[in-house]
């Protein structure tokens, strides 16, 4: 009963509350101004074994500008024992390397920097991977139709029975 009574007044409080007046003469978009901006993601030496402490950075699977997917291969650390495989812990745009092919790399260093969200340079890439079926697909249904019309296969006689094959004693 009490909490109905609060909420009832909560409600008429709003309704009492006089509205806030827009700034004359500044349109109301200029004033919802809103910036997004997305933190870099930093990429870390993964954890090794428990014996293993630091790496060699064999090889970069990707560069600076590089799009990547969220868990796909960028690089390969190598060891005494294993090879690591470092992923993207997000998807974006590579930004920055922090180490070089040949480094000596430890568990937790930071070795590169994603930027988180951005899009690839080409575009969407699902809108490019939609456009090219549709492509194929117009030029494969013109290709198909030309050869039935100029070409009818005559009708062919039944291909003979094989006879059956005669066993030979060994």
């Amino acid at each position: 009963m009490f909490s109905r009574r609060l909420l009832t007044a909560a409600r008429v409080a709003q309704l009492r509350r006089p509205m806030q007046q827009p700034l004359r003469g500044v349109p109301l978009p200029a004033m919802l101004n809103q910036v997004r901006t997305y933190a870099d993601t930093l990429v870390k030496v993964p954890q090794m074994a428990e014996s293993i402490s630091e790496g060699t950075l064999k090889q970069w699977n990707k560069q600076i500008g590089d799009y990547v997917e969220a868990d796909e291969e960028i690089a390969t650390i190598e060891t005494d024992k294993i090879d690591v495989a470092v992923n993207a812990p997000e998807a974006g745009v590579i930004k920055e390397l922090m180490a070089n092919e040949e480094d000596t790399v430890t568990v937790g260093q930071e070795i590169a920097k994603i930027e988180a969200g951005a899009a690839p340079e080409g575009g969407n890439k699902g809108e490019s991977k939609e456009e090219a079926p549709k492509e194929e697909s117009a030029s494969t249904d013109a290709k198909p139709a030309e050869p039935k019309e100029e070409n009818k296969p005559e009708p062919s006689k039944p291909a003979p029975k094989p006879e059956p094959k005669k066993e030979t004693p060994p």
